[in-house]
C-alpha cells in the first residue's frame, strides 16, 4: 500500500472515526483503525461491536492495501504534523506502516487488515440521510411536554 493525502484531511478523519473507539476492550485489535485503499482514495473505519464509523479521505493512491493502525498513536502523530504532503507506505511482510512528511519520518507496527471484525454494510435501500438543520433544531413537540404547575418548579 502506498498512499499520498494531506495530514489535515486525515487528521480530521481519523478524529471522527475514532469516536467508535473504546477505551476498555477486551480484543486489542478494537484500538486499531482499519485503513483501507478505495477507488476514492483511503477509507478509514473503527468500531467497538455496537457502532462502527467508515469515513473517507481524498488521497492519491499508488499501490492497493490494508492494514489496521493503532488509533491513539496515529491520530496524535498526524496531528503534529506541517500541511505538507504525508506519504504512507506499508510493508505487507512485516505490517509496518512508514509516514513521511517534510522532515518527519516514523514507522508504526501494525496489525493484519484480516484480524478486523467485519461490520455491517448497509445497502443502498437501507440508508438514511438527516440533514444538520434537523439534528441541532430541537423536536417542537418535546417543548409542549414539561410541565409549568406550581407545585413543580
Amino acid at each position: 500500500m502506498k498512499v499520498t493525502c494531506r495530514p489535515a484531511v486525515l487528521g480530521q478523519a481519523l478524529q471522527v472515526v475514532s469516536r467508535a473507539i473504546s477505551s476498555r476492550t477486551t480484543l486489542p485489535i478494537l484500538n486499531n483503525i482499519l485503513i483501507e485503499t478505495t477507488s476514492e482514495g483511503l477509507a478509514l473505519t473503527a468500531t467497538n461491536l455496537e457502532i462502527g464509523i467508515r469515513k473517507l479521505v481524498p488521497a492519491e493512491v499508488s499501490s492497493e492495501g490494508s492494514t489496521t493502525a493503532p488509533a491513539r498513536l496515529l491520530t496524535d502523530f498526524v496531528g503534529t504534523l506541517p500541511d505538507d504532503n504525508l506519504e504512507m507506505t506499508l510493508d505487507s511482510a512485516t505490517q509496518s506502516l512508514s509516514l513521511r512528511c517534510a522532515r518527519f519520518d516514523t514507522h508504526i507496527k501494525c496489525i493484519e487488515a484480516e484480524e478486523f471484525p467485519p461490520g455491517p454494510k448497509p445497502d443502498e435501500g437501507d440508508r438514511l440521510e438527516v440533514g444538520l438543520d434537523d439534528l441541532v433544531r430541537p423536536p417542537s413537540r418535546g417543548a409542549q411536554a414539561g410541565g409549568g404547575g406550581i407545585d413543580r418548579p
